[in-house]
């Protein structure tokens, strides 16, 4: 009869969890990299894992840009202003 080791899983959830808070903040290639450095694995299983797991629990990557768009609109229209 099989035994399931519950330490092996239980730290292998925690390890996912790092990933995927990294994953959450937008720092996807962070993930990755940690990832490849704590399994020893290659960059693209690396990378096919961290997709896996963000498929696995719906993890979207955030969408940049936003912020700065609107930083950099405010400053065209206020430098239009400035040399009219």
């Amino acid at each position: 009869m099989a035994t399931i080791d519950f330490e092996n899983i239980e730290s292998q959830n925690n390890s996912d969890n790092k990933y995927l808070e990294l994953c959450k903040k937008g720092r996807y290639i962070e993930a990755v990299k940690v990832y490849k450095d704590d399994t020893g694995c290659g960059l693209a299983e690396a990378k096919a894992y961290i997709d896996n797991l963000r498929s696995e629990y719906g993890v979207q990557p955030q969408s940049a840009g936003q912020g700065c768009m609107v930083a950099v609109s405010i400053l065209i229209i206020v430098s239009f202003l400035i040399f009219l």
